[in-house]
This record gives C-alpha cells, sequence and structure tokens, in this order.
C-alpha cells in the first residue's frame, strides 16, 4: 500500500551498520539517493556525532544536504546553513555532580561533546564551510551525553538511581563480553522531540515521516504517529511497536521505495 512519505528519518549504528561488526550492512549514500530520487527527505537520526559519518560527507558532501540528528536529539544542525534547530547541552553543575558519584564506581566514564572534531579527524579541508561552521558556531565544551561503557548488569540500577536524582534520562543497551553501557541525557534529548522540531521546520506533519531504528534510543520515535520500520535485528519492543519488520538481509531502500 503507498503512502505519501515525504521524509525518512534513518538511524545509522544497528541499521545501516551491523551491530556486532560494525561493518556497514547497506551503502547509506546509495539509500539516501535512492529516497531524493523518490521524492523523500532523508535525515540521519542518530546517536553518534557528525564526526562518524565524515567518510559519507568528505567523500559526497552535498548527499546530505538538511538537518542531521546527533548525539539521540541532543543536537539537531544544518552544518551547510549554520542552522542549530535545537541544542540541548547538559548543565555544567550537573554533569560535574553526576561524575562526581559516578567516578566511585567506574572508571569507563566519557562526555559526549564537540571538542575538536574536525581537527582530530582531519577528515574535512580547514577551509571548508562545515569545518568553520563547527569550530565558529558550535558549544565546543558543552556535553550533549555522558556515556558510561561496559559495566556489569549489577551496577545498572544503582546508575539509574544516580541520573533519576539529577533529573536525567538514562536507557541502557547490551555491549561487549556480556556487560552493559549506558547514555544518560537532558529528558527532553530524545529522538522524538527531535524529530517533532525537523517535522515543524519542514511543514511535515507526523504521517508524512517515516522513521527507521533498532535499538533502545529509537523507542522514543516509534511513539510518534509515523510510519516505523524496524530492523531485522532489532529489541523485540521496537518491533512490537513497528509497522512494518525487515526481514533479513532485505535491503532497506527498495522497502521504502515499494511504499512511497
Amino acid at each position: 500500500m503507498k503512502r505519501d512519505i515525504k521524509v525518512v528519518f534513518i538511524d545509522f549504528d544497528g541499521t545501516l551498520t551491523n551491530q556486532a561488526t560494525n561493518e556497514l550492512t547497506e551503502k547509506p549514500d546509495e539509500l539516501i539517493d535512492s529516497l531524493k530520487k523518490a521524492g523523500a527527505v532523508p535525515v540521519i537520526s542518530t546517536g553518534k556525532g557528525l564526526y562518524f559519518i565524515y567518510d559519507l560527507l568528505a567523500n559526497k558532501p552535498r548527499l546530505l544536504d538538511g538537518y542531521f540528528i546527533l548525539h539521540d536529539g541532543a543536537l539537531v544542525l544544518n552544518p551547510f546553513t549554520g542552522d542549530i534547530l535545537h541544542s540541548n547541552i547538559m548543565s555544567a553543575e550537573i554533569v560535574g555532580g553526576l561524575l562526581e558519584k559516578l567516578t566511585a564506581i567506574t572508571q569507563n566514564t566519557y562526555l559526549n561533546k564537540a571538542t575538536g572534531l574536525f581537527s582530530e579527524h582531519n577528515l574535512l579541508s580547514k577551509d571548508s564551510s562545515l569545518f568553520k561552521f563547527w569550530n565558529k558556531t558550535l558549544d565546543h565544551e558543552g556535553v550533549y551525553q555522558v556515556y558510561v561503557r561496559d559495566i556489569q548488569e549489577s551496577l545498572v540500577t544503582t546508575i539509574k538511581d544516580l541520573a533519576d536524582h539529577f533529573d536525567l534520562e538514562m536507557y541502557s543497551f547490551a555491549s561487549r563480553r556480556n556487560s552493559r553501557s549506558l547514555m544518560i541525557h537532558n529528558r527532553t534529548s530524545n529522538k522524538a522531540c527531535a524529530i517533532k522540531k525537523v517535522l515543524d521546520r519542514g511543514g511535515w506533519t507526523e504521517k508524512e515521516a517515516a522513521v527507521i531504528g533498532d535499538g533502545v534510543n529509537d523507542l522514543p520515535a516509534f511513539m510518534l504517529d509515523v510510519f516505523k520500520i524496524a530492523a531485522s535485528d532489532a529489541i523485540p519492543e521496537l518491533k512490537n511497536k513497528a509497522d512494518l519488520v525487515l526481514e533479513v538481509g532485505e535491503r532497506i531502500d527498495s522497502t521504502i521505495l515499494k511504499l512511497i
């Protein structure tokens, strides 16, 4: 059944990549190009920062010329126009208090922020408009998320209590060596809030949007009145809310193009 889908929000890790090996399962440039030719606007919606998809931008810098949803919705920007649609930085006081408590529990704590990403990775020219935008416009020291990596299952509840104490949101996901990893952020930093902002800016309704995802960070977006597509290896909670679950090996682009 054809649908009036005008914008497609695409998760990256686990959807375009294999979660276990981190290898691409589908070429992002082919998927994005197919969507654009079909008249749909592609938007990358990821837990990562922009630097993780530099390879795509460096080779075809105008392939994606709209908004990116980064850090699970904490940052929404169009780096080509300089428009920051949403930037939800955590309070420095709260981050400091949280880190003080966390360091007594684990040393595997990292801050997701924008410091020096272009110069460190050196994948785009320092003369490029994208580089200049990043270095002059964004708050380099602002923390978007606190990432706790590879902890024992027994510590998850303790850290969740800490997040609640600071009125922060936390989600947990499986990581290597039978451990868990955690992402902590402001309660209004999620993909659903970010998607609504992009829809408002573009003049689209939720009914005109599709969302593709696989993990717990995609659950807020799957609560919206959008067309929901779950990857073949998505978590059960996501599959239960999906309008369509991809089969193993099924290409995303061919599936979406049948719907548009």
